[in-house]
């Protein structure tokens, strides 16, 4: 009990909270800016991002008329978090490949989001992304892709722990041109884990006024798998390396191919791949709890601006504590059987799922839980034909019956 008790802290769901409701406010300041979309590259960031969106819907609610209800969720709608593009930046160098960095991996999805901003229809890089969620992930193209496209001008959110990740982001970012993007950057450990050459460098994009910084107490969710961050990334190691052999403009693309998945119960019945039930819970349990501390928040606010202090403040405050203890004894109840950080829990939750569409693949998982899928020979073989016709095909990614509004 105790060791769960340094991870879920109470303390660390109010400063997720408090963060939340920071990140939503830069995002209104910005959105004034003209920066009109959000691009999220991180799985750490995504409970805390969607916690701010719960914050507008919150607030929206406790609005006095019918009508200015309305303006809200239309005003959400229209706003950069109602166009969100989520992008795997997620980093698994093949060990035995010494030509492979972190660095390359990221540079290769900053060509992906190059193309998307600049409206590169043609674009190996991206008729490549599209391959995969059509044809690895089974899933539709327009569903993974927002309507309405990031521009020039976009905020891209993301999580920092040593600082390494984001500098080569940048790096990529500059060689890309895309020098007019805002970057939200959530600071592990209030900032104490960068290091030192790194930090120098955040410095210098927050006093160019390209970087806002926003530090958190302790970023529990980072890498610490789906069963805690609801949502996991897959990678096919072997099908990239094919890749990279075959074609002439992969040679130096060392993205991992990989594509978020979101964690959520399958209520068809308990014997089909996508039961996970005792994840589904946890999820909710933490988003439940990172909203109890939003409505604890704004009851204080209230009654201090209603000047309401001394002996009821105290009552209020301790009321709200205990509740919030209460809250997460009852999380740390849940996954005191479930061992959610475990590596061999990220499998139990991805391999079914996976096998589901491919009988013959291989699942394995790395330490940062990014879901590895190499399939047999004759499926890579397969799928090398495949996209051997979606680069002689696809003339035009964005030709989706009208769907984008803003090519």
């Amino acid at each position: 009990m105790s060791a769960w008790k340094e991870v879920f802290s109470a303390e660390y769901f109010v400063d997720y909270a408090r963060a939340s409701r920071e990140i939503l406010d830069y995002i209104r300041v910005l959105w004034k800016e003209g920066f009109d979309s959000i691009v999220i590259p991180s799985r750490g960031a995504m409970p805390i991002y969607d916690c701010a969106k719960t914050v507008w819907l919150m607030e929206s609610r406790k609005l006095q008329t019918h009508r200015d209800r309305i303006d809200s969720r239309f005003e959400y709608i229209s706003s950069p978090l109602g166009r969100e593009l989520i992008l795997p930046f997620s980093a698994d160098p093949v060990q035995e490949d010494k030509t492979q960095s972190s660095k390359d991996i990221r540079t290769f999805w900053t060509k992906v989001l190059g193309a998307l901003v600049r409206r590169e229809a043609n674009s190996p890089y991206l008729i490549y992304y599209k391959f995969i969620v059509e044809q690895i992930v089974k899933d539709s193209w327009t569903s993974k892709i927002p309507f309405h496209l990031p521009r020039e001008k976009f905020i891209f959110i993301d999580t920092v722990v040593s600082g390494r990740a984001v500098c080569e982001i940048f790096d990529a970012f500059e060689d890309e041109g895309l020098d007019q993007c805002h970057f939200i950057l959530l600071l592990d450990r209030e900032g104490g884990a960068l290091k030192e050459k790194y930090r120098a460098k955040i410095r210098e994009m927050e006093a160019a006024r390209r970087c806002t910084l926003i530090p958190v107490r302790r970023l529990f969710t980072e890498d610490r798998g789906p069963a805690v961050s609801g949502i996991w990334s897959t990678v096919y190691p072997e099908f990239m390396s094919r890749v990279r052999e075959k074609y002439k403009w992969a040679e130096d693309a060392y993205g991992a191919g990989s594509y978020y998945l979101r964690v959520s119960n399958n209520l068809k019945g308990f014997n089909n791949a996508g039961y996970n039930l005792p994840v589904t819970v946890i999820n909710a349990s933490i988003s439940a709890i990172i909203s109890e501390s939003l409505r604890q928040q704004w009851a204080t606010e209230e009654m201090v601006a209603q000047n309401i202090s001394g002996e009821r403040l105290k009552e209020l405050q301790s009321e709200n504590n205990a509740f919030l203890d209460y809250m997460v004894s009852d999380l740390i109840d849940d996954v005191s059987d479930y061992e959610p950080f475990d590596r061999a829990t990220t499998k139990m939750l991805a391999e079914p799922r996976v096998l589901e569409k491919f009988p013959d693949a291989e699942v394995s998982v790395s330490s940062s839980h990014l879901v590895r899928v190499n399939f047999p020979l004759e499926v890579l073989a397969r799928n090398l034909e495949k996209l051997d016709s979606y680069l002689g095909n696809v003339s035009n990614v964005f030709n989706a019956e009208g769907y984008f509004r803003n090519l």
